[in-house]
């Protein structure tokens, strides 16, 4: 019988986050409580790149060629992207300061984030990492494209409760996905805001 070949588009259908960091499987990762992040930007490119793999030969004075090869992983893998149309609670949760009613007061302080973070995709499926730890900025661009942004950069790491268990990739484009807890608040425009004055001029002429 053969086996059925792996289908997923890459596009992300929605990013969640969960403060239960005890996941080791894919029931503990579906039994979790998830809640909804904010919509990522398409023009930053959301990349899961795998840990970097160090080679050291090693050589001999008999020999050019190595010996031995030692291979390990250096650099962990890592998610990073940019978070768009925010909500001020969402400003607040992840990246820290407080709200003020429709203001966001920001702190000059990073806030470290360790969650758990599930990725699903448009065409099915999803990856979720039990572990993560990182950080998320805010990007105020008022120049050439006015753009408001969130970059974001998270590491893997290995579960709490032990084990090498760091990343759970359901293949299965047609598995159920237990909807995530969603937030209903006003999101922050992606482009900052123009205001524009108009001046009008009455003349008059003496008889």
């Amino acid at each position: 019988m053969a086996e059925e070949k792996i289908r997923v588009k890459w596009r992300v259908a929605g990013i969640d986050f969960s403060d239960n960091t005890d996941i080791v499987d894919k029931a503990t990762a579906l039994a979790a409580e998830w809640k909804t992040a904010p919509d990522t930007l398409r023009d930053d490119e959301l990349l899961i790149t795998p840990p970097t793999i160090n080679k050291t030969p090693i050589y001999s004075h008999e020999a050019d060629s190595p010996v031995e090869n030692e291979i390990t992983i250096g650099d962990p893998r890592n998610i990073a992207g940019s978070f768009i149309r925010m909500t001020i609670a969402q400003l607040v949760e992840l990246i820290g300061g407080n709200s003020d009613g429709t203001a966001y007061l920001m702190e000059d302080v990073l806030k470290i984030l360790q969650k758990a973070i599930r990725i699903r995709f448009q065409g099915g499926g999803w990856v979720v990492y039990p572990r993560v730890e990182g950080y998320v900025l805010l990007d105020m661009n008022v120049g050439y494209n006015s753009r408001v942004k969130a970059p974001f950069d998270f590491t893997p790491l290995v579960p709490a409760t032990g084990g090498n268990i760091v990343g759970i990739w359901e293949t299965d484009v047609t598995a159920v996905i237990p909807a995530p807890q969603t937030i209903v608040a006003k999101a922050m425009p992606l482009s900052a805001p123009v205001t524009t004055t108009e001046t009008t001029t009455t003349s008059t002429t003496k008889k």
